[in-house]
């Protein structure tokens, strides 16, 4: 990030065409507590000079710079995003008053972005964990605790991260570890918790998977109706299933390839518990009923109006992330609200969905 500040010219924070000491590192502080929010950049100077020194020019009104200092500036006011319904349009028109090239534009919003997509990276890997050693051993031991925490150090995840993701696999995995132990103690207290737990019937659902991955998680998810962690738990299975875990993202390719047995194994359990309402298949159906063909090709006109019917867009633009509703109450189709592209529905034709 000290390099990238320098390359960029972003480091340049009071715009006079020099980057100093204080603002070199100010912005690199910012921009590794982006990625790893528990790590704190100090600096140390022999005199108060020291923080003026002149590291670098900048070339003054360079329009690459001042794009991205606009981008910087709406994903620190927006907490790590850009609104596509409310920043789009602006950071369109400036595009074009500075005569930058899309290509060129989107580049530099990747860059932006990038050290928050390590962090929830850095999240999933440290979910996965959690999630294995409450699977094996739940109360957690003393030990357990102790390599937890030195993951979580060695990620640079805050405590509160952490606490965050660990109550969301308590609640969907750790009661079904919990049963097992009421079990051993008390056969008879296990009738009372079969009928009153919704984490008690493992058999009821085909949670099947060619490479291995436990969608238990995700089940009891959707069985409580947490529409909003189900959402993000859907996202880090299938980029697990491909080895997307560091990118956290699939690639055209990624979709196109993804295995039919988890693929109908995503979708059945979104289905049956939305009662019909969410799920790949229902997206599947509406995509080809707003005139998509399924051969893996974006239409931009006839996948805006699958967008329309489905909540993904609202008047005539793409709404942004913080604005998808986890609600039974969205539209039919609103969920998974990641757009898995047109690709995924290709696939899903194939797989037999």
């Amino acid at each position: 990030y000290l390099i990238e500040g320098i390359r960029t010219g972003a480091a340049d924070l009071d715009d006079d065409g020099a980057i100093t000491v204080d603002e070199l590192h100010e912005f690199a502080s910012r921009k590794v507590q982006e990625e790893s929010p528990a790590m704190n950049p100090q600096i140390i100077v022999l005199k108060q000079e020291g923080y003026q020194i002149r590291i670098a020019n900048v070339s003054i009104g360079d329009p690459k710079v001042k794009y991205r200092k606009e981008v910087e500036a709406i994903v620190l006011e927006n907490e790590g995003e850009i609104d596509e319904l409310m920043d789009r349009p602006y950071l369109n028109e400036l595009r074009k008053s500075l005569e930058i090239e899309p290509e060129t534009a989107f580049a530099i919003e990747l860059e932006v972005l990038e050290p928050i997509w390590q962090r929830n990276v850095k999240m999933g890997k440290y979910r996965e964990m959690f999630s294995q050693a409450v699977k094996r051993r739940y109360p957690l031991s003393e030990r357990d605790r102790q390599k937890l925490q030195r993951f979580q150090k060695v990620l640079g995840l805050r405590d509160e991260d952490a606490l965050e993701m660990e109550s969301l696999i308590i609640e969907a995995v750790g009661s079904a570890s919990a049963v097992s132990t009421v079990e051993a103690e008390n056969p008879l207290s296990l009738a009372e918790n079969l009928s009153t737990s919704p984490v008690q019937q493992p058999a009821e659902d085909d949670l099947q998977s060619e490479r291995g991955m436990d969608y238990t998680p995700l089940r009891e998810m959707l069985k409580a109706g947490k529409w909003k962690e189900a959402d993000k738990e859907t996202t880090r299975v299938m980029c697990a299933v491909m080895g997307r875990q560091q990118e956290g993202r699939l690639s055209s390719e990624d979709a196109e390839n993804f295995p039919c047995a988890d693929l109908r194994t995503i979708d059945r359990l979104w289905v049956k518990y939305s009662n019909g309402k969410f799920g790949f298949s229902v997206q599947k159906q509406i995509y080809v009923e707003t005139g998509n063909p399924l051969d893996g090709k974006y239409y931009e006109e006839k996948f805006e109006r699958f967008g329309d019917r489905v909540g993904w867009r609202m008047k005539e633009q793409w709404i942004s992330p913080s604005n998808v509703t986890f609600d039974i109450s969205s539209l039919k189709g609103h969920l998974p609200s990641r757009a898995y592209r047109w690709v995924l529905f290709s696939r899903a034709e194939t797989c037999g969905l």
